[in-house]
């Protein structure tokens, strides 16, 4: 991921798995939610490591922010840096087990 400086999520179809991937990895990934599920997948991931900053609105906010980005690389690694803190749900594996097992005991005892 150190080649790349952002990642352009697909609007249609989301990275799902590559977008979690860039992310650990520190690359910030810009996306645009649609109306499928599938086209939802990189804002619930990009809400989840903290970064809604790269949740677009609209194609034009899209390539507002795809600009912003490219022409302002101070603030582009500071955001490279906070992702690469992992300091998100996204990356708290411990807490999602016990969430997980949580769940599993309620189902069970339901």
């Amino acid at each position: 991921m150190e080649l790349a400086d952002l990642g352009l999520d697909t609007w249609n179809y989301n990275g799902g798995s590559t977008t979690i991937a860039a992310l650990y990895g520190g690359l910030p990934v810009l996306t645009k939610p649609g109306v499928t599920n599938a086209s939802r997948m990189g804002a619930s991931i990009c809400a989840s490591a903290g970064v809604t900053e790269m949740i677009c609105n609209s194609a034009v906010d899209y390539q507002e922010k795809a600009l912003h980005w490219a022409t302002n690389p101070q603030e582009l690694q500071q955001l490279r840096q906070r992702i690469k803190g992992r300091d998100s749900p996204l990356f708290d594996v411990p807490q999602f087990v016990k969430n997980f097992e949580t769940a599993l005991q309620q189902i069970w005892h339901r």
